[in-house]
């Protein structure tokens, strides 16, 4: 990878840990590359932990930059407890504007492999990282916050039960983020519990993403109508 890259101090473990390692390589060019780490430790948190994480130092020589972001900090390896369902900020640099990038996916687990979405809110599309690779421009992200996000579930949650109700429902900041279980189609209607509809949305892709700006913190229904309807509930605080 990039020459200039991070260190951390030794950690031994009875069990070597999962590891997800996201490669950013520009294509037409396999020198043009860098990696990050996502290492799952019970009890780490997205921020730094000095034991477990690295900075991401910066990488020279046109080289890109692919790292986890927390508070606008750069981590080359960042520990975080991956057997929930969590989201990590990806941020991506290069001098190359322009230029075409494809980001690719290891899993280094010692059990079942994880389910690894990354999502590109510069276009609002999700894409399983399990199944393929996912190729962008680098363009000059101006939003707040990194242009990635990186949706991750544990390999107990992704098995279906046996009913087929293995849709998965978390917060995520101001959105409530819904994946389908068996279903391929579906209708999601959220309701509050005293039956009033507050969203209504169809989901046909990997991940769907309904907007809960401005509603009120509290408990939440999600109805799934399709081939296996059923309703699940999901805790929203805003």
């Amino acid at each position: 990878m990039a020459a200039n890259g991070s260190t951390t101090s030794t950690v031994h473990y009875k069990n070597n840990p999962d590891n997800l390692i996201l490669v950013a390589q520009e294509v037409g060019d396999s020198t043009k590359a860098d990696a990050m780490w996502l290492k799952n430790i019970a009890g780490t948190t997205l921020g730094f932990e000095g034991s477990e994480d690295a900075w991401k130092m910066t990488n020279y020589g046109g080289q890109p930059m692919i790292y986890s972001v927390d508070l606008e900090e750069k981590l080359a390896i960042n520990a975080i407890d991956l057997n929930g369902t969590t989201v990590t900020p990806i941020g991506f640099s290069a001098p190359n504007a322009g230029g075409k990038y494809r980001i690719t996916l290891e899993q280094v687990v010692n059990g079942l492999p994880y389910t690894a979405i990354l999502e590109d809110k510069l276009f609002g599309t999700f894409t399983d990282l399990t199944q393929g690779d996912y190729s962008f421009t680098h363009a000059r992200w101006q939003a707040e916050g990194p242009r990635f996000a990186l949706h991750t579930m544990g390999a107990a949650l992704d098995q279906p039960e046996q009913q087929g109700e293995a849709t998965i429902a978390y917060q995520d900041g101001e959105r409530i983020m819904v994946r389908l279980g068996q279903e391929s189609n579906a209708q999601l209607t959220i309701h509050s519990l005293d039956g009033r509809m507050i969203r209504q949305v169809q989901a046909n892709q990997t991940l769907t993403s309904i907007d809960m700006a401005g509603t009120p913190s509290g408990m939440y229904l999600i109805e799934v109508r399709g081939s296996n309807s059923h309703i699940l509930k999901v805790f929203y605080q805003n």
